[in-house]
């Protein structure tokens, strides 16, 4: 997988990179087909704690917890993240 071309699918600054380590948490805040209040603040709570929000982070994400994943997304997404890993 090219990881550049991942990045850039998912509108994520290069120099944002490190916000995709977050991916696993927005998912798991998805299963139930919402984000909520408090799930939304913990994830950005640790994304601050994190230093994630930083050149262009802080709206990847906000995009992420706005915007429910397809299927094919969170699919795609695993296996990047598994890659990475």
């Amino acid at each position: 997988m090219d990881i550049e071309s991942w990045l850039k699918e998912l509108k994520v600054p290069r120099e944002a990179y490190r916000v995709v380590s977050l991916l696993p948490l927005v998912y798991v805040a998805w299963a139930d087909g919402k984000v909520q209040a408090a799930e939304r603040n913990v994830i950005l709570g640790i994304a601050r704690e994190r230093g994630l929000l930083d050149h262009g982070g802080e709206a990847s994400l906000e995009r992420w917890l706005s915007i429910p994943p397809s299927q094919q997304q969170l699919k795609t997404d695993l296996k990047a993240l598994n890659e990475l890993a």
